[in-house]
């Protein structure tokens, strides 16, 4: 009898280990969270949309049960570092191997498609077959400003990628209720769509992130004003303040986050006529034709947002070289046109006004390696870099 009952025992043990060795899932240490796995060809997929809580992510319709259903939404730049450790943000090509292995796009969508929770198509339901567990649920997604709309649950879903379509777009596999294929596309960078993480470090998520370190000569001027120290850099023949200024306005300016501590680091915002004379003596706001000559002294528009952001307080993914000492950083003023969509955002302002009275201002946005000059209205508020009267000879 006892050998009986010690044999039951071990069966049971045994059918435990056997559970705990073929459990396929995994916790996400930041916040707990369960998500299932599954193994498609040589690849381990969460077979789960991500869930975990970041900035600029939402749940569809801002309804939380939808969270729980479908996982959330994230624009590119945050998807790019949304993957727990030990997971990342598919690369293209890994999103083509998937959709090989399980017979080519053309029947991936099919193949890739929950079972249920698919809208109705013209002719039969829009469900898949979900041949390998990958559970792909209508997701939906978010457009990007100004719109800004919610759409598309129930109906439609799409997984980002890590590798970008120029500065503006990403990546992406659609897969849509009424197509039986997997959809090859590219999305704007600051609409939300779902994340689906593979397994595996990249080194572009953590290492590749890291840049070489440049040693700038910087100099240090005094506002006689209130006795504030200024960093100044020369960049070809101009000479900036390497810091935003931080002189107290009466009217219009503010603190980033409207905290007094904010400014020590970062300076203020001003309106567009208190901009005109925050400048100390000696120094001035920027021309139209100054802008322009930074952007082509630092390689160009189409690397000069690159070029000026500094290392420090952009998202992970856009932490650039600071190559020329400008140390732009993300202060995010009073601003509601629809340059930078979602992102964080450094912008100045220019002493140049256009054709209709509107001022000129540098953008740099977070997900851009570009640098653009447009128009303002003049009572947004953004951050003030001087330039000096006369250039001055700086040793190297």
């Amino acid at each position: 009898m006892k050998q009986y009952i010690l044999s039951i025992i071990m069966l049971m043990a045994a059918a435990l280990l056997f559970i705990a060795c073929n459990d396929n899932s995994f916790i996400d240490p930041r916040d707990g969270q369960k998500y299932k796995t599954v193994k498609i060809g040589n690849q381990i997929w969460m077979a789960e949309n991500l869930n975990y809580e970041m900035g600029y992510s939402w749940c569809n319709e801002l309804n939380e049960g939808n969270c729980k259903e479908y996982g959330r939404l994230y624009i590119w730049d945050v998807a790019i570092n949304a993957c727990p450790d030990g997971w990342h943000l598919p690369s293209k090509m890994e999103l083509d191997f998937l959709m090989a292995a399980v017979g080519g796009h053309e029947i991936a969508g099919k193949i890739l498609k929950s079972k249920t929770g698919w809208a109705l198509r013209e002719n039969s339901d829009g469900n898949g077959i979900d041949q390998y567990g990958f559970s792909a649920k209508p997701s939906g997604g978010r457009y990007s400003l100004p719109s800004g709309d919610f759409y598309g649950v129930k109906e439609e879903t799409a997984f980002w990628s890590s590798e970008d379509d120029g500065p503006w777009s990403a990546f992406v596999m659609a897969l849509k209720k009424d197509e039986d294929y997997a959809i090859r596309d590219s999305y704007e960078k600051q609409s939300a769509i779902s994340v689906r993480c593979v397994k595996g470090e990249v080194s572009s998520k953590k290492e590749g992130n890291k840049e070489k370190s440049v040693q700038v000569p910087l100099r240090e001027i005094t506002d006689s004003r209130d006795g504030q120290k200024y960093k100044t850099v020369k960049i070809g023949n101009q000479v900036w303040t390497a810091e935003n200024m931080n002189y107290k306005t009466e009217e219009s300016s503010k603190c980033r986050f409207y905290d007094e501590e904010k400014c020590k680091k970062y300076g203020r915002t001003y309106s567009y006529k208190d901009a005109l004379d925050v400048c100390p003596e000696g120094w001035r706001l920027p021309t139209y034709n100054d802008f322009y000559a930074l952007i082509q002294t630092v390689g160009g528009k189409d690397v000069a947002g690159k070029a000026l952001k500094s290392r420090e307080d952009w998202p992970e993914k856009t932490q650039r070289m600071d190559e020329y000492g400008f140390s732009a950083l993300p202060i995010n003023g009073y601003y509601d046109g629809d340059d930078c969509g979602y992102s964080f955002y450094s912008i100045f302002w220019s002493s140049s006004e256009d054709s209709d009275g509107s001022p000129y201002g540098l953008y740099i946005c977070n997900d851009w390696d570009p640098a653009k000059i447009s128009w303002a209205y003049k009572d947004y508020r953004f951050a003030v870099r001087c330039i000096k009267d006369e250039i001055e000879f700086m040793e190297d």
